[in-house]
């Protein structure tokens, strides 16, 4: 008889023993499962070419666009944050090097001049808002800056060529001074590069916002 109650004793021991081990260990898988933070978004990158010559850009071996045909601009695309070195090689000839320092979901405007240096527009908005959905950017090429410029949507309107943010029309095409004409998305910005150059002013919009992803072939540009 005392050896059956010993046995009943032993045996609520151990089934609470294992509960007690049990509970633990769900508030330890609990506390060890909180959840990730979101994901960081990247910086973004474009080239304007303004030589006479194809031009293709690359972030270390990755070429992240087709070739940029003259006067003309990609889309900003996606490459990181921080320190970055993006390759620019126009007409397959000698690299060029540029510096950037990336912020998280905005974009930098590499502009290649006709002389091959470069200047970079930093902190391009992605995404238009309800008062500007495009940033003016005047680039002196050697020509002569117009000082204001008409564009026709629905209405015909006058802006400065100047550094600054606009409301251009998305209800209907636009159509630029040199007879470019597009559509605009209403949801995203663009950046509009008025350059002056000696034969004529050009009106060159660059789309800042994509679902496109860049190209990713693997290439060296060497």
């Amino acid at each position: 008889m005392l050896k059956c109650r010993m046995n009943s004793r032993i045996g609520i021991l151990t089934f609470l023993g294992i509960a007690i081990v049990g509970c633990n260990g769900s508030e330890s898988s609990v506390s060890t499962t909180a959840a990730a933070p979101p994901k960081k978004s990247p910086g973004y990158t474009r080239l304007v070419n303004l030589t006479n010559l194809p031009a293709e850009i690359y972030s270390k071996q990755r070429l992240i666009s087709p070739a940029i045909q003259p006067n003309q601009a990609c889309e900003l695309l996606p490459i990181g944050t921080g320190a970055q070195t993006i390759r620019v090689i126009p007409g397959g000839g000698k690299e060029i090097q540029v510096k950037l320092n990336l912020a998280s979901d905005k974009g930098a405007s590499i502009i290649l001049m006709p002389d091959m240096t470069t200047k970079v527009i930093e902190n391009e908005e992605r995404y238009a808002s309800t008062s500007s959905n495009t940033h003016i950017v005047p680039v002196e090429a050697g020509g002569t800056m117009p000082a204001t410029f008409k564009v026709e949507g629905g209405e015909t309107k006058s802006y400065p060529s100047k550094d600054t943010m606009v409301l251009l029309p998305t209800s209907a095409n636009v159509v630029f001074p040199d007879g470019f004409s597009t559509k605009l998305d209403d949801r995203i910005a663009f950046s509009l590069f008025v350059v002056a150059k000696k034969d004529k002013t050009y009106y060159i919009l660059g789309k800042n916002a994509s679902d496109r992803k860049p190209v990713s072939n693997g290439q060296s540009a060497s």
